[in-house]
């Protein structure tokens, strides 16, 4: 009975370090897809700066 309740413990600990691992992992593609698009923007805004001046 100890030896399962030990099992589901470290089971459950597995799990919410699973579960962290996930969320830094989606926050960090979030991150980089962000990233991403800034510098499309910013290379779209300077066409578009570069474009109007001439």
């Amino acid at each position: 009975m100890i030896f399962v309740h030990i099992r589901a413990h470290k089971h459950k600990h597995t799990h919410a370090q699973a579960h962290t691992r996930l969320h830094v992992h989606k926050h960090a593609h979030t991150c980089v897809l962000v990233r991403t698009h800034m510098d499309t923007l910013i290379t779209i805004s300077y066409n578009i700066i570069i474009s109007v001046m001439y």
